[in-house]
Formats: C-alpha cells, structure tokens, sequence
C-alpha cells in the first residue's frame, strides 16, 4: 500500500516534457479578391497562409461564365495575383480558387463575381425615328455591327 502511495506521489511531482508532433494537412484556402477588370480579362488577386514545414506547390483557379462549364487554370505558388485573359466582354464571372500541396488541395475560397466591362456580345439598339419615317436598327453580335 505504502509502494503504490509513493508512485502516486512521484509520478504527480514528476515534470513532463512537452511533446510537438507534425501533422501533414492540406493547406488553408486563400482569400480572394478581384481587383481589376477591362473587357476581356480580371485581375485577380489573393492572400495566402505561408508554411515553411508544409508549403504550398500550387494554386488552381476556377472560373465560370455565368450558366458556363467550369474552367481551371493552375498558378505558380510563389504569386499572389494572376490576370484571367480572354473573357467575354460585359459578362459575369465567378471565380474561386485552391492551394495545394504534398498533402492534398485545401477547401475552396468562397466564390466571388465579377463583370467584364463592356455591353456584352449581345445588344441592340433602336434610335429615333428619322424625319421621313424609316427606322434604323442596329444589331450587335458577338462584338460586331452587322
């Protein structure tokens, strides 16, 4: 009885070391913004947790015209911005992005939108009558006056 009441009291006194244990997990989604848009392309930009032990070999960005089929497009890990080129002028696009690295992919960054500048591939319009009667439309499709 007395043994085991000593071993109670030297393992409460004794003193533990504490004990650091590296746990590979994918990295944690970037934020993302859209910082510029022209007709054709936005500027995208982001910000993204650094980890020496587990870093980040990739990034892949997502995108969507509005009622589009998904589209990726993969980045370099060591940049925080990238311009998607080749858009449809005054269209909507959503976006979302993910790092990766030896582990797996992190989950998605919210989704953000954003507008091309421009009228869009399909627009018309209708000017005032001229004084003999006639009137003029003028069709816009695909970016050409027809």
């Amino acid at each position: 009885m007395q043994g085991m009441k000593k071993e109670r009291e030297e393992i409460a006194n004794a003193h533990f070391n504490p004990v650091s244990i590296d746990i590979p997990v994918p990295p944690i989604a970037p934020e993302l913004l859209v910082r510029n848009s022209t007709s054709s392309a936005l500027e995208l930009v982001w910000m993204a947790l650094r980890s020496r032990r587990q870093p980040v070999l990739g990034y892949t960005v997502n995108f969507r015209r509005e009622h589009g089929d998904w589209r990726r497009r993969d980045t370099d890990p060591l940049t925080d911005a990238l311009w998607l080129e080749g858009l449809v002028c005054g269209a909507n696009y959503s976006v979302y992005m993910t790092a990766y690295n030896h582990v797996g992919a992190s989950l998605p960054s919210t989704i953000v939108t954003a507008l091309t500048q421009g009228r869009g591939e399909n627009w018309f319009f209708l000017p005032a009558a001229k004084p003999s009667g006639h009137r003029t439309v003028g069709v816009v499709v695909g970016g050409g006056l027809l």
